[in-house]
């Protein structure tokens, strides 16, 4: 692997990962390596799986829209990076030996690094729920998405017309509430496709606390919960589950509801290779950080995004992991990188207000921007101008224009 002066290693290329990447290029000289390791050849757009999730059929060939889709969903990190002095590979991580400053990889190879940014992302936590990790089907990756959308077709095309289906959302918060919104929307087509009542049909969106989407502000909670409605999805809060059995899912106050279909969207956990790092000390699952992001013990290595543990001084309680977030953090630890090799200090973090924009179902979102709620389409479109600038602060202006233009018309062609 490149070796110069300073290996600067970034191990995964989601929003945290890939901001870093982009920020140590243009902050420092030719004499510095950055090198980028994912184990896919593209980055993932998280936010749009809801929409790979649930894509409705067209015209057009299957094989045509599973391009489209997967286009709209993962960039390649060759043509993002085409142009900048950064070095991809796209490698699995065996294991990271913070002692000896080495990473391991499947097939035997080993990376040395001067700094390290440990950038992995997170995987579902199923929180050790009988039966959930076998049969409920989580909403992560591109090809959890496609995983999701085949399961649901297949549901339709199996099943007589007679028979009551039920599918069952389990997470109340951003990625529940979206997919939920989404998910309506295409049981509704489906229904017509297939010649099917739609009364026979039930989307049910399952939340352990009293409320959904319990980061955001009460009102933008309310307005959530009418949408879910309007939309007829049966919203239950206060459930939780205990058990799946493939057929059944109980809850901890006995009651039960049969479903034939279960989508997990209650949770995250940090990626299990940090859990084999040794030496650092970890809180369910996560990488505990200093205010600078920095691993305690290990000055030259930095944890990003869903792997870091970060506390929320209002909630005192891990800050919630976002996107917007793991940005921020991918440029501080970029900031301070460039600072520690140039003698100075470090940057610490300081957790801002975060701002969301949910999508509900068609051209509706809601955005809660502190003192202020935009619903509707109005707050569609300023999603879709979030959407646009993030493309933007990636890739080239025109490049960004026709991606985001060509993936918001596929989104159109959802509703």
């Amino acid at each position: 692997m490149v070796g110069t002066t300073h290996n600067i290693i970034i191990l995964g290329g989601g929003f945290g990962g890939l901001r870093c990447a982009l920020d140590l290029e243009r902050r420092l000289p030719p004499e510095y390596s950055v090198i980028l390791i994912d184990k896919e050849a593209y980055h993932t757009f998280t936010p749009w799986l809801y929409e790979a999730a649930t894509a409705l059929p067209r015209n057009s060939n299957e094989r045509n829209q599973f391009y489209e889709i997967r286009k709209a969903t993962a960039i390649g990190f060759t043509e993002l990076l085409r142009g900048k002095r950064i070095h991809f590979f796209q490698k699995e991580v065996e294991g990271i030996h913070l002692t000896d400053r080495a990473i391991t990889f499947a097939g035997g190879s080993i990376a040395r690094y001067d700094y390290l940014v440990i950038a992995l992302g997170s995987v579902a936590n199923f929180y050790s729920t009988p039966g959930m990790a076998g049969g409920a089907y989580p909403l992560k990756t591109l090809n959890d998405a496609l995983t999701v959308r085949a399961q649901v077709y297949e549901l339709f095309e199996r099943t007589p017309r007679d028979p009551y289906l039920t599918i069952a959302i389990v997470g109340g918060g951003l990625n529940g509430v979206e997919l939920a919104g989404e998910c309506a929307r295409m049981l509704k087509h489906l229904c017509t496709q297939f010649r099917r009542d739609p009364k026979t049909v039930s989307l049910t969106l399952l939340e352990s606390r009293p409320t959904l989407l319990t980061d955001l502000r009460p009102r933008v909670q309310h307005e959530a919960m009418n949408r879910l409605k309007h939309l007829n999805v049966s919203v239950r809060t206060n459930q939780h589950v205990a058990n799946y059995t493939g057929q059944y899912l109980l809850f901890q106050d006995g009651q039960q509801l049969e479903v034939d279909l279960c989508i997990w969207a209650a949770g995250i956990k940090g990626n299990p290779l940090g859990e084999a790092i040794s030496g650092v000390q970890q809180e369910n699952g996560f990488l505990c950080v200093e205010p600078s992001l920095q691993i305690a013990g290990f000055p030259t290595v930095y944890a990003i995004g869903d792997m870091a543990y970060i506390e929320d001084p209002h909630k005192l309680m891990r800050a919630s992991a976002t996107a917007q977030k793991a940005m921020v953090q991918g440029t501080l630890a970029a900031e301070n990188i460039a600072r520690s090799l140039a003698g100075q200090p470090p940057t610490l973090f300081r957790p801002l207000p975060a701002r969301y924009a949910v999508p509900i179902g068609g051209k509706y979102a809601l955005v809660d921007a502190g003192i202020i709620t935009i619903a509707g389409i109005l707050g569609w479109w300023v999603k879709s101008i979030i959407h646009f600038k993030y493309l933007w602060s990636i890739m080239p202006l025109h490049k960004a224009m026709v991606h985001w233009v060509e993936t918001t018309w596929l989104g159109v062609q959802n509703d």
